[in-house]
């Protein structure tokens, strides 16, 4: 038994129970904080219910608690709920004592998977909780996960998602390698839907396919607060000299573009401008680009219902569907 194994048992009990999970998710406290498992599920049409879960296998039960505490009760800054989960073993009357006066929730597991013994955390007695923290950090990237796997099921079953250990949460609705519908937050930040373009393939193929006249007529109609962006990929030598992607750094603002930092809104494009700023700035990086589409959906602080969350990120869906069917067309001719 080790920590893996409890981390697994765990996750398979509450994606059983319709929880939704992201491992190693990052909070930020003075530094950067992982979480061993999030889960978070739909309480009705208004509520959302997080969990947070931090798993240790020391050498007994009971030494596996003693040092899951202090990370656990850091995780309630953030999170309403939170467990520590150990191996099965003794549970003592000192241990009860604290979980009561914290508030925190405990599970022991067996080798085979069963849940041994349980203590439910009480959100009454969770004086640490910041209500500005869950919002910015914890419920808002809930909200994106959960609302977007609504749209796409197959983006979480296939674990299209990543960026939770740097606190942020991006999730796609295709593998690596395709045009992507994507979501995207991270702490402190809005939420953001729409088409992601990454792969140097798919680059190419749209550069050479791509019919100018056509691009221009589509992204003309867009609404105004749809911003089309582009960024030079993070490249380093490879072995015989020729550039391979950096996939420690991420994506790099291009100097002296029409795009900047936020992007340019997209019914403002004009045919020079698709060819110079798009197509000729792709071919002179090597076509290591990094081609965004896409739009602000709520801000953090937005308290909408599940039904007005699904609803935003439809439309924006909607209105892009013709410019994400030409771009994929493109891609894979």
């Amino acid at each position: 038994m080790d920590e893996n194994m409890l981390g697994d048992f765990v996750k398979e009990s509450l994606e059983n129970g319709e929880w939704t999970i992201l491992p190693e998710f990052g909070v930020a406290y003075v530094d950067v904080k992982r979480v061993d498992l999030a889960a978070f599920k739909w309480k009705n049409n208004k509520e959302i219910q997080t969990i947070a879960i931090e798993c240790k296998c020391e050498g007994s039960a009971r030494e596996s608690f003693f040092a899951a505490l202090g990370q656990s009760v850091q995780y309630q800054l953030f999170f309403p709920r939170v467990f520590i989960v150990t191996q099965d073993g003794e549970f003592f009357p000192d241990q009860e004592s604290i979980l009561e006066r914290l508030g925190l929730g405990y599970m022991m597991i067996n080798e085979k998977g069963e849940l041994k013994g349980i203590v439910e955390p009480s959100m009454d007695k969770n004086c640490l909780l910041d209500k500005g923290f869950f919002v910015s950090q914890v419920r808002n990237r809930a909200v994106v996960l959960l609302v977007f796997n609504e749209m796409f099921p197959e983006a979480y079953n296939k674990r299209f998602f990543g960026g939770t250990r740097q606190g942020e949460l991006w999730i796609h609705n295709k593998p690596k390698g395709k045009v992507q519908y994507r979501a995207w937050t991270k702490i402190g930040r809005a939420s953001y839907f729409g088409i992601n373009i990454e792969a140097v393939s798919l680059i190419r193929n749209i550069v050479k396919n791509i019919d100018v006249d056509q691009l221009y007529q589509i992204v003309s109609k867009l609404p105004a607060e749809y911003l089309v962006e582009l960024y030079e990929r993070a490249t380093r030598r490879g072995r015989h000299g020729y550039p391979i992607l950096n996939r420690q750094n991420g994506s790099i603002p291009i100097r002296r573009s029409i795009f900047g930092e936020e992007g340019f809104p997209a019914c403002n494009l004009t045919r020079e401008q698709i060819y110079k700023e798009i197509i000729e700035r792709s071919k002179k990086l090597g076509y290591y680009t990094h081609l965004l589409i896409d739009k602000k959906l709520w801000d953090i602080n937005k308290n909408f219902t599940r039904d007005q969350y699904l609803s935003e990120m439809t439309k924006a869906k909607k209105t892009l569907d013709e410019v994400y069917n030409v771009l994929t067309d493109w891609s894979s001719k």
